[in-house]
């Protein structure tokens, strides 16, 4: 009899701890071997290839994001990211006017780079830093908190729950005390965020959430706004942090690229980020469940089945990327990367991101063109979610 781990020999064997330290060794094997897959440790499809990734994502008749069983959904609760249809509209819409590119470049461009000086002026007088806390950490979430109109009391404290909130959505092994650390960390943030609601409620202001409060589109209960800022703060500090160190980290790893970059930044500086956002993705996956029985390259998935879109290694993928274990700016289909995924639930802070990271760099390369690492073993990226740089110890 045919069992999984005769089917799929190499989806038995593979691990979050592997993914966790270097998953590209393995991504390599799956896409070349075994691109549909089955994980026993998660109970879950793993799908590898660009093309099937798209197909999944792009295929809202046999895919959803909504399942009872969502991590999304039981750290957050519902919003934007666990649910499809008219639920789906009714809870982003109010959210997708005001993250407009114009819009965004617009309310937030003179903050981001006030942001930037201020923070490096904090430190350049010294010889080094670790520029994951002092730069990358602090710039994503002061950038996406103040076009939001939430203003950071603690940023030791809101950075700590943001880690509870990573540790939940990462939680496939459902071990209930990290489920336990990220319902707590909903609780008091929501806390936080239901008395703001209430001033800005009763004395409305410029920012981008009291707009959305009083616009006429917006239908949303407290509670539903509450739950979609925790996923626009997360992914504006988890995913956009992560942009930033991921960036450097690549770019300090090839000074002759990185001299390119700081050359010529207005010309480089945007390729740069795409290609890093491509090479070593922030979010290594996008979780859909399936509703009617499909099957992918031969493989069949039922009804209530999970499937893991690994964004790490469709962007990896040589039937579409050149040579793509190789860091390179001037790779002309870099952008066409899935980092921030794609169609109705593409990234909604894209456009934020994209922005901080231009602005941000730019700054920090106009007045540290000298930064280099202080270490010759630099601790790489981690992470089978969500995947960063933990520390980045700079010297200059």
């Amino acid at each position: 009899m045919m069992t999984a781990s005769t089917r799929f020999p190499l989806g038995s064997k593979l691990t979050l701890d592997s993914l966790n330290i270097d998953p590209y060794p393995h991504y390599r094997l799956m896409l070349e071997s075994e691109p549909v897959t089955w994980l026993p440790e998660v109970n879950l499809w793993a799908v590898f290839r660009r093309d099937d990734v798209i197909s999944i994502l792009d295929n809202l008749d046999a895919f959803t994001v909504q399942s009872p069983h969502s991590l999304l959904d039981d750290a957050f609760g519902t919003m934007m990211l666990s649910t499809d249809g008219d639920a789906h509209h009714r809870l982003r819409s109010p959210f997708s006017e005001v993250f407009l590119p114009k819009i965004i470049r617009a309310s937030s461009s003179a903050f981001i780079e006030h942001k930037a000086n201020e923070l490096i002026d904090h430190f350049i007088a010294g010889r080094e830093i670790d520029l994951v806390r002092s730069f990358s950490d602090p710039m994503a979430l002061y950038a996406v908190t103040s076009a939001l109109g939430v203003t950071i009391h603690d940023f030791a404290q809101l950075r700590g729950w943001y880690d509870d909130f990573a540790a939940a959505l990462s939680n496939f092994r459902h071990d209930p005390a990290v489920r336990e650390r990220g319902q707590r960390a909903a609780r008091e943030f929501g806390a936080r965020l239901s008395a703001h609601l209430s001033g800005l409620r009763k004395e409305p202001d410029d920012s981008l959430l009291s707009r959305i409060l009083h616009g006429q589109k917006n239908d949303l209960t407290d509670r539903e706004i509450i739950s979609n800022i925790f996923v626009i703060i997360f992914g504006g500090l988890e995913t956009t942090a992560a942009m930033f160190s991921n960036t450097l980290w690549a770019l300090l790893h090839h000074p002759d690229q990185f001299e390119e970059v700081k050359g010529e930044p207005e010309k480089w500086i945007r390729p740069a980020l795409e290609e890093s956002l491509r090479w070593e993705s922030p979010v290594q996956t996008a979780t859909r469940h399936v509703t009617n029985p499909i099957a992918v390259r031969g493989v069949g998935f039922a009804v209530g089945d999970t499937v893991q879109c690994m964004l790490g290694a469709a962007n990896r993928d040589p039937d579409f990327f050149i040579h793509p274990h190789r860091f390179d700016i001037h790779r002309s289909n870099a952008s066409q990367h899935l980092a921030f995924a794609r169609g109705k639930h593409h990234c909604l802070g894209a456009s934020l991101a994209r922005l901080e990271g231009e602005i941000g760099l730019r700054i920090l390369f106009e007045r540290m063109p000298n930064l280099h690492l202080q270490s010759n073993q630099p601790i790489p990226p981690l992470g089978h979610e969500f995947r960063s740089v933990p520390k980045l110890m700079v010297q200059w």
